[in-house]
């Protein structure tokens, strides 16, 4: 695709392979697509907690890591880079929704709440598209958006 874009709008460059951009593997492709590099986010639950630290502090740190995840997954899956991009979000939705389940009684009664309130509901949300790029992804080669063109209305 590169390549193609670079003859449509520097025909001349033809005249100067050395002129030419370097064609970017898949990687490189969705990291430049999402300005994310490598390492930027881990999609695990890396937090500090020690024995002494009350469930209350703990607790917290535990769900802002989880928004933190969240948060660095949502552009890739709004733009529809690359599948993983979904499955990480989905993972810090279920991952919140369990510590809140498990944990909630060490949050405010009405910050727990609301909180199991709207990550069900962005679990709901995503749900339909994460069903739709599985059954894509088992049934054809994937493209970033291949599934949006191909989607029952």
């Amino acid at each position: 695709m590169l390549f193609a874009v670079t003859l449509l709008c520097f025909p001349s460059s033809l005249s100067s392979p050395m002129r030419w951009p370097a064609l970017m593997s898949p990687l490189d492709s969705v990291l430049a697509a999402t300005g994310c590099h490598p390492g930027d986010y881990t999609g695990k639950v890396d937090v500090k907690l020690t024995a002494e630290m009350p469930a209350r502090c703990a607790m917290p740190t535990v769900l802002l890591q989880l928004l933190d995840t969240l948060e660095a997954n949502v552009p890739g899956a709004v733009r529809d880079i690359d599948t993983e991009f979904l499955h990480d979000l989905r993972v810090a939705v279920r991952r919140s929704r369990l510590a809140i389940k498990l944990c909630g009684d060490v949050l405010a009664a009405r910050v727990a709440e609301a909180s199991r309130g709207e990550f069900k509901w962005l679990g709901d949300v995503t749900t339909p598209s994460a069903t739709w790029t599985s059954i894509c992804s088992a049934t054809t080669t994937w493209r970033p958006g291949w599934w949006r063109r191909h989607r029952p209305s």
